[in-house]
């Protein structure tokens, strides 16, 4: 469930829904329209987890239309997205289908799209507290704090791999190599918040949770490439910290092996006060710079 916020936060508003006038007869989809902002923009069109959010937000939405006083309230327990197309800023639709519902789980699919062809699909579920067992084999990893790790200067404008949807964030790296192709391990992570101070909650860690740079990039490879997202899916733990939370969240990010150019990254996103908030796994495929005429930033 996706918390409100008195102050107008960026990603609120890049992310807001309108109903469609003309709505679906089956009572169980909802459409929508969003507009898709050049501030997320990364090497090829909008971040992954900003069209994540996007998705995230009309699944819930939907359930929140349809809640009842009856109803229990059902928290985010697991989002996948697969990204289909490019997206371009501009005019989308959002259509949202509940699946299944019943008093203490949701299923429900989504799917984004641009003049007729899909950018993203995206599945979720939603459920309420079940039986009260709960453990945590793995504890956040001991690093610096954020206010003795200075922030990333490769973040202002003027460095050759700046990027618009860098502007949203403050982040410094604490573990793996800070800069690429110079650790024999695909290891990166670190602190990291919205610029605006923004709340942490389920939408906030959806976008945050492809915020980081691949962590293969921190590998030595004889190879110039960028990462393209196919397939992204974020646990949530059910630890979101209250909706004025606006400390940093720790995240650390490793790809252990790569196939035929396919590389899968798992990811561990904690509060500051290290509680697990989520889990992410992801499938990417390594495209070399040459592919599509897409340029590396420094060439840009």
């Amino acid at each position: 469930m996706t918390g409100t916020h008195n102050r107008p936060y960026q990603l609120d508003q890049d992310t807001e829904l309108v109903q469609a006038a003309n709505q679906p007869s089956n009572e169980a989809i909802r459409a929508f329209t969003v507009e898709i902002k050049p501030d997320w923009r990364v090497i090829v069109g909008p971040n992954g987890g900003y069209i994540a959010a996007i998705l995230h937000k009309g699944m819930s939405t939907t359930l929140q239309l349809d809640h009842t006083e009856s109803d229990q309230a059902l928290y985010a327990r697991s989002l996948t997205i697969q990204f289909l197309n490019p997206s371009v800023p501009g005019a989308a639709s959002l259509t949202v289908r509940c699946e299944k519902k019943t008093r203490r789980l949701a299923q429900l699919t989504a799917r984004l799209e641009q003049e007729g062809v899909t950018i993203a699909l995206g599945s979720a579920y939603f459920g309420t507290a079940r039986i009260p067992v709960d453990f945590r084999d793995q504890s956040m990893p001991k690093v610096a704090p954020p206010d003795q790790v200075p922030s990333e200067q490769w973040m202002s404008p003027d460095h050759p791999w700046y990027v618009p949807f860098r502007a949203q964030f403050e982040q410094c790296t604490v573990l793996g190599a800070v800069h690429p192709h110079q650790s024999d391990r695909a290891l990166s992570g670190g602190w990291i918040r919205f610029k605006d101070r923004r709340p942490l909650d389920e939408l906030g860690i959806t976008t945050l949770s492809d915020a980081w740079y691949p962590s293969l990039t921190t590998k030595q490879l004889d190879l110039s490439f960028h990462c393209p997202t196919l397939e992204h899916t974020v646990y949530f733990h059910g630890a979101v910290p209250d909706s004025d939370s606006t400390d940093f969240c720790l995240m650390v990010f490793e790809a252990p092996f790569s196939t035929d150019g396919f590389v899968e990254e798992t990811g561990r996103i904690w509060s500051a006060s290290g509680e697990l908030l989520a889990t992410t796994r992801q499938l990417a495929a390594l495209t070399p710079w040459s592919d599509n005429h897409v340029k590396p930033p420094a060439a840009r």
